[in-house]
C-alpha cells in the first residue's frame, strides 16, 4: 500500500494536486464560539501557473459556528466587485440562517477587504455600541480557519484544472459552495 501511494504520488498530477508545503504553525489558543453569526472573509487568487485563466479574485466567506461557506468568483479585487459579493454572501447567510443576523467579522487586515466594515455597520444593533464590528487578527498574521477554508476551497478546484477539464474558476465556485453546504458535519 505504502509502494502504490508512493507511485502514484510520484505521477505529475498528483504532484500538482498535493505540492510540498511547510507544515501548518501548531494552533496554541481556543476560541469558543457558541452562536451564528460571527463572520470571516478571504481572497485567494487562482493563478496560472496552477493551469487557470485569466485574473480573478476568490472571496471565500464563512460562518465560523455553523461553517455556512460562500465562493464567489470576482474579475478583480476592487473595492465594488468584492462589496458585491460580500453582500451575496450576507443575503445568503441571512436566508439560510433562518434569519440570524451577522453580528462580527473576523479577517486578517487585507486591503482588498476594507470594504466589509461599511457592510457590517448595517448590522449594528444598540447593544454594540461603539464596539467595534471588525475582529482583526492580533499581530496581523492570517485567521487560519478561513485559510483553512481557502485550502479546502482551492483543493476542491485544482483537480478540475490539473486535468484540463475546467480552466476557468467561476465554473466551480457554485457547484463547491453547494457541495460543502450540504456535506455531513
Amino acid at each position: 500500500r505504502k509502494d502504490c501511494i508512493k507511485v502514484l504520488k510520484s505521477i505529475e498530477t498528483y504532484q500538482l494536486n498535493f505540492p510540498r508545503r511547510l507544515k501548518p504553525p501548531k494552533v496554541t489558543g481556543r476560541v469558543n464560539i457558541n452562536k451564528q453569526g460571527i463572520l470571516m472573509f478571504d481572497t485567494f487568487y487562482p493563478s496560472r501557473i496552477n493551469g487557470w485563466r485569466g485574473r480573478r479574485a476568490v472571496l471565500c466567506c464563512q460562518d465560523y459556528w455553523s461553517k455556512y461557506i460562500g465562493v464567489y468568483c470576482c474579475r478583480d479585487k476592487s473595492k465594488k466587485t468584492i462589496e458585491q459579493a460580500a453582500e451575496l454572501f450576507f443575503k445568503d447567510f441571512i436566508k439560510a440562517s433562518g434569519g440570524i443576523m451577522p453580528r462580527r467579522i473576523w479577517q486578517d487586515p487585507g486591503s482588498e477587504l476594507k470594504i466589509i466594515e461599511t457592510i457590517i455597520e448595517r448590522y449594528r444593533l444598540p447593544k454594540d455600541g461603539t464596539q467595534t464590528m471588525i475582529i482583526n487578527s492580533q499581530v496581523k498574521t492570517p485567521v487560519n480557519p478561513i485559510e483553512a477554508a481557502n485550502k479546502l476551497v482551492q483543493n476542491r478546484m485544482q483537480v478540475f484544472a490539473t486535468k484540463n477539464l475546467v480552466n476557468d474558476p467561476e465554473l466551480l465556485c457554485e457547484a463547491i459552495t453547494y457541495q460543502l453546504n450540504r456535506q455531513p458535519r
